[in-house]
């Protein structure tokens, strides 16, 4: 080849390079929920397409730790988080069903409290109710039965290895919230045996080192009774307030007068809540409470 040739040649090697550019930043993936534009997109964590399975956890309520990250099956914490303990989970118990309340009553008396109170009567569902208590009535209790707790446990209780690793979480999410690399890794932790808080639904029981299996999954409501407040007043109508009575079939309140009507206001109804699903053979546990 002719020197023209190859500065000929060489010329339009260079014309074809210009019009094929690498953009070198797509060799790098988005590491969802590290607080770094990894392939440098100008998409953080949650917010880049490229962590379609990430999600963004609220703040831990008051009295849990987290969020912290949970890696299963044998998976070391990731890059940039803080491996606090390394174990077996129990988990996957789960509940199908409704709790339903009872009518609520509330009972009075002339002795005070906490005498016997001798006189029962039902307040409603909300509306005004003339009561008619007879004689004076020096103290009052309510009370509201579970009707019926209709509650099916599921899951099997099995375990898997599992760590729990600190984690600052990502960005690209609403404030308040922080990014993670999937729902299931997304909890709160608890030292303890304890139900899940709301906003993090999905049970899971920690144990460190090894374990001997499972506890089978069982439910039970949650709070464990019906509760409500029902306000006593001093004339027909709802008309002059006088008390407040707190359905716990507990407190007794002391009256200064026979009331004459009354109002009540439920509270929501129990949930069924798992509960089982310990670790055996631990001699400590913390719950671990997840978005999935």
């Amino acid at each position: 080849m002719s020197p023209l040739e190859r500065l000929v040649a060489l010329a339009l090697l260079g014309s074809a390079s210009a019009g094929c550019a690498i953009d070198f930043r797509r060799h790098f993936a988005e590491a969802c929920g590290n607080g770094v534009d990894d392939d440098e997109d100008g998409k953080l964590d949650c917010a880049d397409e490229d962590c379609a399975s990430a999600t963004c956890a609220p703040p831990a309520p008051e009295g849990w730790l987290g969020p912290v990250l949970v890696v299963y099956d044998g998976d070391t914490c990731p890059e940039g988080t803080e491996p606090r303990a390394t174990g077996n989970v129990c988990g996957g118990c789960g509940c199908e069903g409704t709790v339903t309340c009872g009518s609520a009553s509330v009972s009075f008396g002339d002795a005070g409290c906490p005498a016997p109170l001798d006189q029962s009567l039902p307040v409603g569902d909300g509306a005004c109710v003339d009561l008619g208590v007879s004689g004076g009535s020096l103290g009052a209790l309510g009370d509201i039965p579970v009707a019926s707790a209709a509650c099916t446990p599921s899951g099997t209780g099995g375990f898997r290895a599992a760590a729990i690793c600190e984690s600052a979480g990502g960005g690209g999410c609403a404030t308040g919230t922080t990014c993670f690399p999937e729902a299931e890794g997304a909890c709160v932790s608890r030292d303890g045996d304890w139900p899940c808080p709301e906003g993090f639904p999905a049970r899971r029981t920690f144990a460190a080192g090894e374990i001997a299996g499972c506890t089978a999954c069982a439910c039970e409501p949650s709070p464990p009774a019906c509760s409500g407040t029902t306000t006593l007043f001093a004339d027909n109508g709802c008309i002059g307030t006088q008390a407040t009575v707190t359905h716990d079939g507990l407190a007794c309140t002391v009256l200064s007068e026979t009331p004459q009507s009354a109002r009540f206001a439920a509270a929501p109804a129990p949930a069924c809540a798992p509960v089982g699903g310990l670790p055996e053979g631990a001699t400590a546990v913390t719950t671990i409470c997840c978005l999935l």
